[in-house]
């Protein structure tokens, strides 16, 4: 967590809560306990910052005779959760200030258990009381936190979040992005049910090494009383290991020979931990990731990325940040009609069922923290904050199979700032999982009058940065940023940046579904299409070029678009909200679909 001071309103109180540990990660929870707080709380908005003054999270009641009193929890507005209150609300529309969070529930603690409480997101600051205690804040809009609740929760109970969705200079994203800031509690809340001593972290991988494969896991317990061993069973290949456990933690290597995990075999087993009382499980795929010079391997194969970038918003009119499972079922549905073998999660974190259900799927998956364009990188509490997103990031996902690279950042800017941020990230990615590879995507720009004839420099590109880091990206809208019929595509030559694998991570145009022209004319779903053929043309022509993601799936709501054709939404979109296909659809699936029958074309 970072070292900043408080926001002014939060240091108006002594009892301000503390910061989460910045080492303290989330516990394990799949295949355990969990009770659910999903569903209706009440909600009300701070613009005045006043909360902390009002003491919001101590209960207040109206008596018909006494003292008037500022405000009462079972009548704020409600809400759902999760959910973001800028779709639910129509008066909160735009609103991106600080807002409370208030939901009555009855418990039972059972005798020896201990319980956590646990948010999949909260965007961007929140800070959470438990019957008018303080127990903690946490910063980061995309990534999961938790509590240790164990003998604070009662037969009823009175839970207070405030959740802060000012965009600060000092965060990640920083006030200048492309998107929309959708705030509250965004994902599942709930509480993990689990025994005195219980496994916090349980991660699997397949290793390789001269020939022979082996299953990794690692354990880590707990609690009181560690017990001296765990056991790791993966039935369907006959594993059964005992992993020595030394102050709460062990790993073992079994000598295994798992069908490997790909796009197009997406295999999982089901895993199981047990350790003392507690047992863990989950579906994992067994696979391997590495580079080798320009080459993307997976499974020791070449890998041409077929992608399609994505953002985590429902694919309806309005927009929404939280994802049902329809919603998500129907994006990565989509993504495979196009022909996808790989998606890029962006600018952020996105849910974790997301990643779990590509494992399902077999779609490689790139997942992104939110180092966005200019933010402040000589500042350390920048960096501590992204840290700590990125750890939390790798923590959750580290047994999807699908995910193939942690990403350090987006179109930033070239200096010298930006590649000592981006070297800490990669290195701390491999620190924490050597089994998947750094990337960051770079935007490739052509500055006014340059001559389209000259080997392609990638401003922005080209540094030192690029050694740290093993997949490289570049953005680039050529045919779109600029007058149409320039030619550019048709006459410009690349030159790959370095030796390691480079896709293009962006890529396309606009067009609003349903308006229709002649190629070249602006916001027509033709110039749309026309620029996507020529871009697939240029892209056909670099032997060295490892795939493509576009920009993007669906059409998604920024107010930064304000144009008489966006009105508030970026429309570089191949879908229109509501499911429509636009013609660059089907541009895009052809070449997929060619890509295919021909994969060394």
């Amino acid at each position: 967590m970072s070292k900043r001071p408080p926001p002014f309103y939060q240091a108006l109180d002594p009892q301000r809560p503390p910061a989460v540990p910045a080492g303290r990660m989330p516990a394990f929870g799949h295949g355990r306990e969990r009770v659910s707080l999903d569903g209706a709380w009440r909600l009300q908005i701070d613009p005045m910052r006043t909360g902390y003054v009002s003491r919001y999270w101590v209960e207040r009641r109206q008596e018909v005779w006494g003292p008037p009193v500022e405000f009462e929890h079972d009548h704020w507005t409600p809400v759902r959760v999760p959910g973001d209150w800028n779709t639910q609300v129509r008066e909160l529309a735009h609103y991106d200030g600080p807002a409370w969070y208030a939901r009555r529930f009855a418990f039972r603690p059972r005798r020896g258990e201990r319980c956590f409480l646990r948010f999949g997101a909260a965007n961007y600051i929140a800070e959470v009381f438990l019957n008018g205690e303080p127990l903690g804040a946490h910063e980061g809009g995309f990534t999961p936190f938790e509590f240790e609740v164990t003998g604070k929760l009662r037969a009823k109970n009175l839970l207070v979040v405030m959740v802060d969705a000012t965009v600060r200079l000092d965060g990640a994203p920083t006030r200048n992005y492309d998107w929309f800031n959708y705030g509250g509690l965004t994902r599942s809340v709930e509480i993990l049910r689990v025994p005195r001593t219980f496994i916090r972290g349980f991660r699997i991988a397949l290793a390789e090494e001269r020939g022979r494969s082996f299953v990794h896991a690692e354990v880590e317990t707990d609690g009181p009383g560690s017990p001296k061993s765990a056991r790791l069973r993966i039935r369907e290949l006959g594993v059964d290991a005992r992993i020595a456990l030394k102050g709460g933690r062990g790993a073992v290597r079994i000598p295994a020979d798992p069908e490997r995990w790909s796009p197009e075999n997406p295999k999982l087993y089901a895993v199981e931990v047990s350790a003392g009382a507690d047992r863990v499980s989950d579906r994992v795929g067994f696979r391997t990731v590495a580079r080798r010079g320009r080459e993307l391997l997976v499974n020791g194969l070449p890998v041409y990325v077929r992608g399609i970038c994505m953002h985590e918003e429902r694919p309806v009119p309005g927009g929404g940040r939280a994802l049902r499972p329809a919603d998500m079922d129907r994006l990565l549905g989509e993504a495979k009609a196009l022909g996808c073998n790989f998606v890029r999660l962006a600018h952020y974190p996105h849910t974790e069922e997301m990643a779990r259900r590509a494992d399902r799927l077999g779609l490689l998956v790139w997942e992104e923290i939110p180092v966005y364009w200019g933010i402040q990188f000589r500042n350390p509490a920048t960096l501590a904050n992204c840290r700590q997103q990125l750890a939390e990031l790798i923590r959750r996902d580290y047994n999807r199979a699908s995910v193939v690279a942690w990403s350090v950042g987006n179109e930033t800017p070239n200096v010298p700032e930006r590649d000592r941020f981006f070297a800490n990230l990669a290195a701390l990615a491999r620190r924490l999982d050597p089994t998947r590879l750094t990337a960051a995507a770079f935007y490739s720009d052509r500055k006014p009058g340059s001559d389209p004839n000259d080997p392609r420099r990638l401003r922005g590109v080209f540094g030192p940065v690029l050694r740290k880091l093993d997949l490289i990206g570049i953005n680039q809208y050529m045919g779109w940023y600029s007058a149409p019929g320039r030619g550019e595509l048709e006459r410009v030559r690349w030159e790959p940046p370095v030796e390691r694998p480079v896709i293009f991570s962006e890529l396309g145009a606009e067009a609003l579904a349903g308006r229709h022209g002649r190629p070249g004319e602006r916001w027509t779903e033709e110039d749309q299409a026309d620029v996507y053929r020529r871009q697939l043309a240029m892209i056909r022509k670099l032997d060295w070029c490892r795939g493509l993601a576009p920009w993007i799936l669906c059409d998604f709501r920024s107010l930064r678009r304000a144009n008489r054709w966006q009105k508030g939404w970026n429309q570089k979109g191949l879908i229109a909200p509501g499911g429509r296909r636009k013609l660059a659809f089907g541009v895009l699936r052809d070449f997929y679909k060619d890509r295919r029958r021909n994969p060394h074309d």
